[in-house]
């Protein structure tokens, strides 16, 4: 049964007529009863769509990417012994926990709308942006903790030149990659 006045119900022959399927919170409000969303959707956004297959991408070669980058300045902290090189590798892991979100956000917004999620599943991104936050502030206590007590300790460098080669390496991979 629909309550709506004419000003409600052109709104709902418009989102009818461009094919949206999914209630808006206006008619929610109003009190406007509509069929249920379909399972499928979002199916051809979600599974067919060439943007997503391409952000699909982008995020296992940056991922990829990413650890290959990861392993290298951690084998140049271990070789070298720099604080500097260990927060360069920190950075690095944090720029692969977000490359691990981000295909975990993708695949999930790109499920079909539900019962429990009517809308769609898209807010995941916002709590991936909280996560990585998170992490970014978690590595810049690692880098203060290693700078400190560097700091304390004194600086007990060895095989300068092969670390700075391998973060000159994992630079330009980086930059690669974009």
């Amino acid at each position: 049964v629909a309550r709506a006045g004419a000003g409600n119900l052109r709104h709902e022959q418009r989102r009818q007529r461009s094919g949206c399927r999914h209630r808006s919170i206006l008619t929610a409000a109003r009190g406007v009863r509509l069929r249920a969303v379909p399972a499928d959707a979002h199916a051809p956004i979600a599974n067919g769509s060439i943007e997503h297959g391409a952000r699909l991408r982008a995020g296992m070669l940056a991922l990829g990417g990413g650890i290959v980058v990861l392993a290298v300045k951690l084998f140049a902290w271990r070789l070298t012994g720099s604080a500097a090189v260990l927060s360069d590798a920190l950075e690095s892991f944090v720029n692969v926990a977000a490359g691990a979100l981000l295909l975990y956000s993708l695949w999930v917004s790109s499920q079909p709308a539900d019962r429990n999620h009517p809308y769609g599943h898209g807010k995941v991104e916002f709590f991936s942006a909280g996560v990585e936050g998170t992490l970014i502030a978690v590595a810049a206590l690692g880098i203060v903790f290693a700078a400190v007590r560097a700091l304390i300790a004194g600086p007990e460098l060895r095989r300068l030149d092969t670390g700075l080669l391998l973060v000159t390496a994992a630079t330009a991979i980086n930059a690669l990659l974009g």
